[in-house]
C-alpha cells in the first residue's frame, strides 16, 4: 500500500541537510554524522523532485561554524541559500545494548526538524518529527555471528530509508507478516508500479 510522507513540501526546493550528535556518539562513532548527512543528501535527490547542497559544502560550513547549531535558521537559509533546511539530531546511536557488549542490538534515535525560509516563522520548526530505528530483527545475536561493520551497515542502511520516507511516498507491504517476498519498490510512487501482495 502507498504510505504518504510526513512532510511532503520539499519537491522543487533548495534543501540543506544539517546533522548533529554529541561528542560520545561522534567519538564512538566517528563517521556517522558526515554518512548519514551524505545518504540523506542523495536520497533526497533521487526521490523528492528536489535540489539538495552538496554534502561536503554543508559539511566545510559546519567546521567553519563550530556554534552552527544555535545559529537562528533564518540566518543558515542566507548563508547557505537554501529555502528548506532539515536537521536531524542523533539523540542516541549504539550498536550493543547498554552494558552488554557481546550482543548486537543497533539502536538509533532522532529528531528531525524541517525549517522553512518562506513559512510562518523561519526560526521555528515547521515539523518535528521523532525517528526510531532498531537492527537487527533477531534477537540475541552474538559477536561470533556478525561484525560491528555488518550491524553498523545495516542499522545506517534501515535508518537513512526511515528518514527518507518521510519526505516521499512509499510502497509498504499491507500485512508484512504475509508477504511473499515480491520486491517492494523503494521511492516516488509517481515513479514504481505497486507490488502484488
Amino acid at each position: 500500500m502507498e504510505v504518504a510522507p510526513e512532510y511532503p513540501y520539499l519537491e522543487g526546493e533548495v534543501v540543506a541537510i544539517l546533522v548533529d550528535a554529541d561528542l560520545g556518539i561522534r567519538y564512538e562513532h566517528q563517521n556517522v554524522v558526515q554518512t548519514v548527512g551524505a545518504s540523506m543528501a542523495q536520497r533526497l535527490l533521487q526521490q523528492a523532485d528536489c535540489r539538495v547542497i552538496n554534502p561536503r559544502q554543508i559539511a566545510s560550513w559546519q567546521l567553519q561554524r563550530g556554534e552552527w547549531n544555535f545559529t537562528p535558521a533564518s540566518e543558515i537559509f542566507d548563508e547557505l541559500r537554501c529555502t528548506r533546511l532539515v536537521v536531524i539530531d542523533l539523540i542516541e546511536y549504539r550498536l550493543n545494548p547498554p552494558g552488554n557488549r557481546f550482543l548486537w542490538e543497533g539502536y538509533a534515535l532522532a529528531t528531525v526538524n524541517v525549517y522553512e525560509a518562506d513559512g510562518f516563522d523561519p526560526d521555528g520548526p515547521a515539523a518535528i518529527i521523532d525517528l526510531e530505528v532498531a537492527f537487527p530483527d533477531v534477537a540475541q545475536l552474538t559477536r561470533a555471528e556478525a561484525n560491528a561493520d555488518q550491524i553498523e551497515l545495516g542499522l545506517l542502511n534501515k535508518f537513512i530509508k526511515e528518514a527518507g520516507f518521510l519526505f516521499y511516498p512509499h510502497w509498504e507491504a499491507k500485512f508484512p507478516e504475509r508477504y511473499r517476498g515480491d520486491p517492494i519498490p523503494i521511492g516516488n510512487s509517481k515513479r514504481t508500479e505497486p507490488p502484488t501482495l
